[in-house]
């Protein structure tokens, strides 16, 4: 079995990652309040406004919007968490993309 070498990480990788991981755990929850999650609630409003990926349009492709997006960052605050004009309608695929480059650039995710 050949051997695979090792995932390249940029120097200051485990800080970034860890610092992002102290982050998330501080408003991850609020994914699963009622007021997110509910019928007619925060994400299922901002599907509903956009039943297509707002990113494969703009690209013009017509892809269904799983995936209720941020579209600033909101970093644990909760009025940018609760505003629904920053949240928009993405596929499963451009959410992931932009999850990571956020990651990536330290600005959320």
């Amino acid at each position: 079995m050949a051997h695979m070498p090792a995932t390249y990480r940029p120097p200051g990788y485990k800080q970034r990652e860890k610092a992002w991981q102290s982050r998330q755990t501080e408003y991850r929850d609020w994914y699963n309040l009622w007021l997110w999650r509910k019928p007619g609630g925060l994400r299922e409003q901002a599907l509903a406004r956009d039943p297509i990926c707002k990113e494969c349009q703009r690209r013009g492709f017509v892809v269904p919007a799983t995936q209720a997006d941020h579209i600033r960052p909101h970093a644990g605050d909760w009025d940018l968490f609760i505003n629904i004009e920053n949240i928009q309608g993405l596929c499963w695929g451009c959410h992931d993309k932009k999850t990571k480059r956020e990651q990536a650039e330290g600005t959320g995710g």
